[in-house]
């Protein structure tokens, strides 16, 4: 059978779960992924399942859990050499250390997480590290390092913003040229 399509399920499930706030059994749809994926040596897949069994702990408020599959999964994307897949660790890391009081942690997971985006040009987890340094750096009144992080959130988000309206317009013109190819063709063709 198709087992890892069913590991698939079995995380869809706990991610429903987790939406539905159902956490516990969301948990349990997780571990029967990881066993499916475990057993079918897909690291990539049993380190995004123990990403999510991570970020389900954290829910539950039980951050030491939530910090050791966070680890294990960054473990695994590390030996794989998934940089841009590392990214979400340093973010979700990041949060966790702010909501249990560990600042330097958090700074530094979210400088560090920063400096990857950079060196990737991952422009969306460059603008989610903006935010996240501005409102890190706010909170412990460091108002000249916010306002930095805050300017530079803006202007990829701006940046951002700008590049999709382009691609929108390309793909409008692109219609419209198509349109009036199609048009002439039939022009031609009477």
């Amino acid at each position: 059978g198709d087992s890892l399509g069913i590991a698939t399920s079995y995380s869809n499930m706990g991610v429903i779960c987790r939406i539905q706030k159902k956490l516990e059994e969301g948990l349990s749809y997780y571990f029967l992924a990881l066993g499916i994926r475990e057993r079918n040596n897909d690291e990539r897949g049993v380190s995004q399942v123990l990403f999510n069994i991570g970020s389900l702990y954290t829910d539950m408020n039980r951050t030491e859990d939530g910090l050791a599959y966070y680890e294990r999964s960054y473990a695994i994307k590390l030996r794989l050499g998934d940089q841009y897949g590392r990214l979400p660790y340093f973010l979700n890391t990041g949060e966790l250390y702010g909501s249990i009081g560990k600042p330097v942690q958090q700074e530094a997971a979210f400088l560090t997480g920063l400096a990857l985006a950079d060196s990737l040009m991952a422009a969306d987890y460059i603008k989610s590290f903006s935010l996240a340094l501005s409102e890190y750096y706010a909170i412990h009144n460091d108002f000249s390092k916010a306002y930095f992080y805050g300017k530079r959130y803006s202007d990829i988000k701006d940046t951002l913003l700008s590049r999709d309206k382009n691609a929108e317009l390309s793909r409008l013109q692109a219609s419209y040229d198509l349109s009036e190819k199609q048009r002439n063709i039939e022009k031609l063709t009477r």
